[in-house]
Order: C-alpha cells, then sequence, then structure tokens
C-alpha cells in the first residue's frame, strides 16, 4: 500500500469515526422528503347545452431539496424548503354541442 493511501484511508477513518462527528458537529440528520397532493373536481352536465367542470388541487412539501446553480456552472448551493404548501381551483362552463361554422 502507497502512502498516499494509507494517508487518505487515515484520513477517511479519521473524519468519519464517531468521536470526530461528535467534535466538529458532523453527522446532521437528513430528514425525508414528504410530499402530499391531493385533488377533487366534479362534472355536471344540464340537459346537453351547459356542462360545469370544476375541481380543486392542493400539494404540501416538507424537506423538499432545492439546489441553486451558480451562473449555469457546476457550482451548487445545496438548500432545502422546509415547509410549504399550494392550493387552487377552477371551474368553467362549457357548450358541449356548440358549433363554431355551419357546414352545407
Amino acid at each position: 500500500m502507497s502512502i498516499t493511501r494509507s494517508l487518505v484511508l487515515a484520513f477517511l477513518l479519521l473524519t468519519f469515526s464517531a468521536q470526530a462527528q461528535i467534535q466538529n458537529g458532523g453527522g446532521a440528520d437528513v430528514h425525508p422528503e414528504k410530499i402530499s397532493a391531493y385533488e377533487a373536481g366534479f362534472t355536471q352536465d344540464f340537459g346537453g347545452w351547459v356542462r360545469l367542470d370544476a375541481a380543486y388541487w392542493g400539494r404540501n412539501f416538507r424537506n423538499v431539496n432545492d439546489p441553486n446553480v451558480f451562473f449555469n456552472t457546476t457550482v451548487i448551493f445545496p438548500n432545502s424548503v422546509a415547509k410549504a404548501s399550494r392550493a387552487a381551483s377552477t371551474c368553467g362552463l362549457t357548450r358541449p354541442n356548440a358549433r363554431v361554422g355551419r357546414v352545407g
């Protein structure tokens, strides 16, 4: 085994030892990402003349990884979003049998 390889191995063993982590404050817990998504909606037809469409959706995020890239280089500033939530709704009326133009 070469001297360089021995030094690298010794450095790795010392760096990742339990005692080194306690002294240096390393070994922070990495929490897993949690994402919940839901959607509810309905469609109601009123005699074939008009159709009502409505929907509601939402998402909840915890510990989401969000790395920032420095000016399109390989330099990355890692960060994470601790907690966020988003929700929205949509509603619309349509005429299913509406004709745009007449033929004939």
